[in-house]
């Protein structure tokens, strides 16, 4: 998801840039990216919206009395946008929030912008990382895409790298995570079956030979010592 900013205050935009662009890269929302400049005008805006990509637009509403207008109209260019309002009044957020727009945060600015904008791009964060009960990531062209729960058989670390495979019914895609911190963001389906290893056990069809077969004939390892555990989780799994 790009992330962009859209004030036409410099000063202020300006500040939110540099807040965000240090909350994704010290809180590691790596499935967030800054949109390098920063619109200041509708027109502007508009013209970096791609319709094959997902945004999340932090918008600042102090001061630009069309925020309406503008929303109505990049909403209609694409339905993968979203906006967070920024507002020095509850009055105008409680509107914002009210107007039935895709609107799924809000930072007041009298209260500190940076905090503001952490809890609200952390919070919108652990809701997309989650999107329709699946991984969200993007294809090669960019264009967002979510691997359902349903669909996973397993998920491996890539040696020396933050990346890891995802193994899923319609192939495999890479994505930028830790096991240990992703495991977090999955359902109870899914266990650890070893430090470089996560299984959904749903889909597990038997453990044979340090092995963890699926129903399609694929396998993951799982370490020894995890075999009592993961036998009896995946009883309890196939019996939900």
């Amino acid at each position: 998801m790009e992330v962009i900013i859209f004030s036409q205050n410099t000063k202020r935009g300006s500040a939110a840039m540099q807040a965000a662009d240090n909350i994704i890269a010290d809180k590691r929302l790596r499935l967030m990216s800054l949109y390098p400049t920063m619109p200041q005008s509708a027109d502007e805006l508009a013209k970096n919206i791609k319709p094959n990509k997902g945004y999340l637009v932090i918008m600042d509403i102090i001061g630009c009395p069309r925020w309406k207008e503008i929303i109505g109209q990049i909403t209609k260019m694409s339905r993968r946008i979203s906006f967070c309002m920024i507002s020095d009044s509850d009055r105008t957020a409680a509107e914002a929030i009210g107007s039935g727009q895709n609107i799924c945060g809000y930072v007041n600015a009298n209260e500190g912008l940076a905090e503001g904008l952490e809890n609200a791009l952390v919070r919108i964060y652990k809701r997309i990382a989650t999107v329709c009960g699946g991984i969200m990531t993007s294809d090669e062209s960019g264009a967002l895409k979510v691997i359902s729960f349903n669909d996973i058989y397993y998920i491996e670390t890539i040696k020396q790298k933050h990346l890891c495979t995802v193994y899923h019914k319609n192939g495999s895609d890479i994505i930028r995570a830790d096991i240990s911190k992703l495991i977090k963001n999955l359902d109870g389906r899914f266990e650890i079956t070893r430090s470089s290893t996560i299984a959904n056990l749903s889909l597990a069809e038997k453990i044979a030979d340090g092995m963890i077969y699926f129903v399609n004939g694929d396998c993951c390892s799982i370490a020894a010592k995890k075999v009592g555990e993961i036998k009896k989780a995946m009883l309890k799994t196939t019996m939900l």
